[in-house]
């Protein structure tokens, strides 16, 4: 976990002290014409009281941040409409060297090994159960340093003598209304000189969020007040690489989403198409489908096991 901490602290040594304000929470952003008619300043309050006015303000934070921001300064119908799509839901990650929460049989055992109760339970919905095998993952012997397990919300407690350490997360869910949210971001940025950037606007990794830190900061310019590079790749994918002007920030290589390998094949294919198979992975997750397929698969292997004398 603490390899993120790294690549955070190398940016931050780059960055003017005077310019970096550290545990300063922020109030509010609102508007403010120009004298000339150009685009709007923002006006941004910190809880302290403090007011600063910039020409352009990223909200790269939490889409619901985002909205509580906004609010307290005056947000838009469309703002609203499409930020609060996005929802998120807290996990607990526990550091530990319990084997309980892995599978029974080692030679099951992987870098990511999903949990489940035997009966679906209502507080679980959207969540995921998993343990993460920590040894392959950072090339830890297991030798040397036994097993080293971090589990995301365990389903029953690991021994006490065996937990290194817990931490909290706030994780967005990537359901049907998030991909539609995601479709519709470019109405909304950089409309009034207010950008969005996190990895809720795409798959949540820590390259989704620096992909979109990045082209936000790209796509500031002094004369116009939309966004047609985010346009262009959200709605038409139209090419493997994200399109950026030359104008303001340029950086010395082309920005790429993590699943640019996809766009080959997503060519001709209406953003219409992904909606109703999201719809159609919903139902199959309600219906009670997912868990007959899995009883089935589960027979399946357990046969399997037994004529190969692993179970």
């Amino acid at each position: 976990m603490s390899f993120s901490h790294n690549y955070v602290n190398k940016i931050l040594e780059k960055l003017p002290g005077e310019q970096l304000h550290l545990a300063c929470p922020v109030e509010s952003v609102r508007n403010v014409e120009r004298s000339d008619g150009g685009n709007p300043q923002v006006i941004l309050s910190t809880k302290s009281g403090e007011e600063i006015t910039y020409d352009h303000v990223i909200l790269a934070c939490h889409s619901d941040a985002a909205l509580d921001i906004l609010r307290n300064g005056g947000i838009t119908d469309e703002e609203e409409r499409i930020l609060s799509q996005f929802e998120w839901n807290r996990n607990e990650a526990v550091l530990h060297s319990d084997v309980k929460l892995m599978p029974k049989n080692r030679k099951a055992w992987s870098c990511w090994n999903y949990l489940s109760f035997t009966k679906p339970l209502s507080s679980n919905v959207g969540r995921i159960l998993n343990s993460d095998g920590m040894n392959d993952l950072q090339h830890l012997p297991e030798s040397k340093y036994g097993p080293i397990l971090v589990t995301l919300n365990p389903p029953f407690e690991p021994d006490k003598d065996k937990i290194a350490g817990r931490w909290k997360y706030d994780h967005p869910v990537l359901d049907t209304k998030a991909v539609r949210a995601q479709n519709e971001m470019y109405k909304i940025q950089n409309t009034r000189s207010i950008s969005y950037a996190g990895a809720y606007l795409k798959y949540g990794f820590h390259e989704d969020g620096f992909t979109s830190g990045l082209l936000a900061a790209c796509s500031i310019d002094d004369d116009q007040n939309s966004l047609p590079s985010a346009i262009a790749f959200t709605a038409t994918l139209s090419s493997m690489s994200i399109p950026v002007r030359g104008l303001t920030v340029r950086p010395p290589f082309d920005i790429q989403h993590a699943d640019h390998h996809l766009q080959l094949s997503r060519k001709g294919t209406s953003n219409s198409f992904y909606e109703r198979l999201g719809w159609l992975f919903d139902w199959v997750e309600q219906s009670g489908i997912r868990q007959m397929v899995g009883l089935v698969g589960s027979l399946f292997l357990t046969v399997i096991g037994w004529f190969l004398g692993i179970n």
